[in-house]
């Protein structure tokens, strides 16, 4: 998964509305489960609607520092 693509509108920089909305990756991902090992989300380091996203369907997290 790509975070940002060209064509995708720009509700990613939006803050969250709703709680739904926040878990609207976690719910597409459900769908997929026990599909794939493993998938990596990265995100960039902005406190936007894509970040939330992810790390609300995570079950692990990475912080290089």
């Amino acid at each position: 998964m790509s975070a940002r693509r060209p064509h995708w509108p720009r509700w990613s920089d939006a803050a969250p509305t709703s709680p739904a909305s926040r878990l609207a990756l976690s719910q597409a991902l459900a769908r997929h489960a026990g599909q794939h090992d493993y998938v990596l989300l990265d995100c960039a380091p902005t406190l936007g609607l894509l970040m939330i996203n992810a790390l609300a369907a995570a079950d692990r997290v990475v912080i290089p520092t």
